[in-house]
């Protein structure tokens, strides 16, 4: 890929973000993963190819993505309608909006939402789920599911672009109030950050990779207080560092368990 095509990527990649309403800070993290994993080396692409073999001989070939069908079958098994959107007009979707159905909405899923008629506010169609390929390949990188009100409780999203999402984050009246990564893909959390009206509370780490936390990170007023250590691998802080020495050390109960550090680690990301 040449700097000129990557560059038309990011600025199309970008552009994407900001028509669909994700946070574009994601997607540059995302590109500055993928410029630094593919380079400028003339010849490779952004899009999803597989190996096979044709007359004896292996060749790359485009990998065949339907998530139009994906997507077509989960509407139909929850009675949704889908609206799409092509935002590069390349014949093929970047965003999907999956919307909730009127009592007398009996048409086929095809984006019949955007036009019914409801008969009151109570039947209005509502955004339930959007789907949005970020980097025009064919693949899903980010959704966003919504409650009633229209605010979003959950977001998963693939920053490297590889078909793995590795992050997750969860809302509370359209708040962020946690965020997951997975950076080994063995479906548990590598790294956890709490929030608490809106300010980082506490961030949890496997740094081995084991599936266990072993570093915990506590905030105070946004700004890192202490730092709980567990060094043998059984679940409990064995070691404190403290980042502001004016302030008393932990109670000596702190060192006995991880606070709710414990029920957070837990919980593993749904995707």
């Amino acid at each position: 890929m040449t700097r000129k095509a990557l560059s038309r990527t990011t600025e199309i990649t970008m552009k994407t973000a900001n028509d669909v309403g994700f946070s574009a800070m994601l997607v540059a993290a995302a590109m500055a993963t993928v410029v630094a994993s593919v380079g400028c080396v003339s010849g490779l692409s952004l899009k999803p190819t597989r190996v096979v073999e044709i007359n004896k001989q292996k060749t790359t070939v485009p990998l065949q993505i339907n998530e139009a069908k994906r997507i077509g079958r989960y509407a139909r098994d929850n009675n949704l309608a889908v609206v799409t959107f092509d935002l590069n007009d390349d014949g093929i979707p970047d965003v999907y909006k999956l919307m909730s159905r009127s009592p007398d909405d009996s048409a086929s899923v095809s984006g019949s939402a955007a036009n019914a008629q409801p008969s009151s506010l109570a039947d209005a169609p509502r955004l339930i789920r959007k789907e949005v390929d970020l980097n025009h390949d064919g693949r899903i990188d980010m959704y966003r599911i919504y409650d009633e009100g229209g605010l979003v409780t959950e977001e998963s999203s693939d920053l490297d672009f590889d078909g793995r999402h590795d992050t997750r984050s969860v809302y509370a009246g359209g708040i962020m109030v946690r965020r997951e990564a997975d950076l080994n893909y063995d479906g548990t959390p590598d790294i956890i950050r709490t929030y608490d009206a809106e300010k980082l509370k506490m961030v949890e780490t496997d740094s081995d990779g084991n599936g266990k936390i072993d570093t915990w990170e506590y905030f105070e007023g946004g700004k890192l207080d202490r730092i709980g250590t567990d060094t043998n691998g059984d679940g409990i802080i064995d070691e404190w560092q403290r980042e502001n020495p004016s302030l008393a050390e932990p109670p000596e109960d702190e060192s006995d368990s991880t606070d709710e550090g414990d029920a957070d680690s837990a919980e593993t990301p749904q995707e």
